[in-house]
């Protein structure tokens, strides 16, 4: 029936119904009625209907289509056999939005490369030092922190895909209006130098990492609380270049992701 059919076609294009509604210039409450079955559009609308999905009037309409319910059930971002065609302004939506997860991603990252920090610190400050905090007391501290950065990396990852969800028709078949390619070619064109740059000082980062440790075993070997905070140091100054590999690289995966289209 007609309510199923929308339903299926808007999801195999990746449509809120407030998208569809916008699309269609009217309300969401009217797309809900329409997807209910409590009420159906008039001619006008049915042939927008048509137009929008790449589908004849008569399957939206009548029960059964020969050919058309098959094409209408194709790889996602294909609707009724026609590739979801990606504007400007979802492109823009997209890489806002890729670029938000990046970070979130990254940080995520480097909140899990410090989680044993503290605990390293705290072991070592209970067995090396007379403050009085006992090896129990210091290794439920350090994992209670442990276990807190760790909770949220992963609200943070959880963050990072729930901002991309709207655009998982990306990962099926579409293809771009000329303006999009152009204007991911450019914007990517614009964050080379910023990729290299932070490629680069993560790398360096990556490396210089193990000179604390380094400093600590060649000049302290004998302060081996002051080798524990220098080793923890080595986890920070890493997940900070784990952090700039992360955001570069989601972040010019978004340019590579609209730019596949273009590229067949």
């Amino acid at each position: 029936m007609f309510a199923d059919k929308l339903i299926l076609l808007r999801k195999k294009a990746g449509w809120t119904q407030e998208e569809l509604a916008e699309r269609m210039g009217v309300t969401r409450q009217s797309v809900s009625k329409w997807e209910g079955a409590q009420s159906v559009p008039d001619l006008e609308k049915i042939v927008r209907l048509a137009e929008l999905f790449g589908v004849s009037t008569d399957y939206l309409l009548k029960d059964e289509i020969a050919g058309e319910d098959t094409a209408a059930r194709t790889a996602p971002g294909v609707v009724g056999g026609v590739r979801r065609r990606v504007t400007v302004e979802e492109a823009n939506a997209f890489l806002a939005a890729k670029a938000s997860a990046a970070k979130a991603a990254a940080t995520a990252v480097f909140l899990c490369c410090i989680s044993p920090v503290c605990l390293l610190i705290l072991s070592a400050v209970s067995e090396l030092t007379d403050t009085g905090l006992t090896d129990t007391a210091a290794g439920g501290i350090g994992m209670i922190v442990m276990l807190l950065f760790v909770a949220a990396a992963v609200a943070k990852f959880v963050s990072s895909a729930g901002k991309t969800a709207p655009f998982s028709y990306l990962d099926g078949e579409f293809e771009t209006e000329y303006a999009v390619s152009e204007m991911a070619r450019e914007r990517m064109v614009r964050f080379r130098q910023k990729y290299m740059r932070e490629n680069v000082t993560g790398a360096m980062l990556c490396v210089l990492s193990l000179v604390p440790m380094f400093i600590g075993l060649l000049f302290a070997p004998e302060n081996e609380l002051l080798v524990v905070v220098l080793l923890s140091l080595m986890f920070v100054i890493a997940g900070g270049g784990a952090f700039l590999f992360v955001h570069a690289g989601m972040v010019r995966g978004s340019f590579l992701k609209l730019l596949r289209e273009s590229a067949r």
